[in-house]
């Protein structure tokens, strides 16, 4: 148990305001459970930028490609970078700059899918 910042009335050490007063309370030491920027999820970014450094080298393969070698491709690499990428930017992850260029990449892929 805490006391009050405003009414030193004695209430629980994680609650955000007063049950008395209603006064907010600064709880120090906690983290914001918002914050989804911890350097443990910087994976997706690191795999959208692989996989989009993939989705990009395969176009330079020469050799005569069928439909299920496009499905490949896209369900292999393609795929998987702008699904890593979305997920990234829309969590908020570290690693920005990578998770856009593995997307930029994979849609310059799919660009160059519908064009073949």
């Amino acid at each position: 148990m805490i006391f009050c910042r405003h009414c030193r009335h004695q209430i629980h050490e994680t609650a955000r305001n007063c049950p008395s007063c209603g006064g907010a309370q600064v709880l120090g030491g906690s983290n914001d459970s918002n914050d989804n920027t911890s350097s443990s999820s910087g994976w997706t970014s690191i795999a959208s930028l692989i996989f989009g450094i993939f989705s990009i080298v395969v176009w330079f393969d020469d050799s005569a490609w069928d439909a299920d070698t496009f499905i490949g491709v896209f369900a292999i690499f393609i795929l998987p970078a702008f699904v890593l990428g979305v997920v990234s930017l829309s969590n908020k992850f570290n690693g920005r700059g990578m998770a856009i260029s593995g997307l930029v990449m994979s849609l310059i892929s799919i660009v160059m899918l519908l064009s073949s």
